[in-house]
């Protein structure tokens, strides 16, 4: 992630805590890492597999929700993504709501330097963003027209 604030260096690739592996192991079983903390190939020219899991570069985290977003429509698959909680945004608005299930985290994620292996609070919020399997059902609706309150 990249925040100049936190990270002098402005390194892009923490990595994801083990908890949060676990739990998405736990919950959508062995998943594909077209993002991986030392690529040797380009995940967003890639087809992703029907599980996959997307801990982006915090720089770049629309471009990968606009893939996610992509390989869920054309492939039917499943993608489960860490990203920033910045629901004010227009990636935000044009690929994850209403399309996705959004799990906000509680408290800050300590995320795993890439070098030194320890692990550092995020400095903003984050959410994970699913992409389900065949379900269609939220694509092109607005909030309004699915969750039955009223939105002003």
């Amino acid at each position: 992630m990249r925040n100049k604030s936190f990270e002098k260096s402005g390194n892009d690739y923490w990595q994801t805590p083990q908890n949060i592996l676990d739990y998405i192991q736990d919950r959508f079983g062995p998943f594909y890492d077209p993002c991986p903390a030392n690529p040797t190939f380009d995940g967003l020219t890639t087809k992703w597999q029907k599980v996959n899991y997307v801990n982006p570069p915090y720089s770049e985290w629309a471009k990968w929700a606009k893939k996610a977003h992509h390989e869920w429509f054309a492939n039917n698959n499943t993608t489960v993504m860490l990203i920033p909680a910045r629901t004010c945004t227009k990636a935000f608005h044009s690929y994850i709501a209403g399309v996705c299930e959004i799990r906000f985290i509680k408290g800050r994620v300590k995320f795993i330097h890439p070098v030194l292996g320890q692990g550092k609070a995020a400095p903003m919020p984050t959410m994970l963003v699913i992409w389900h399997h065949n379900d269609k059902s939220l694509h092109g609706k607005s909030s309004r027209e699915y969750s039955g309150v009223e939105i002003i």
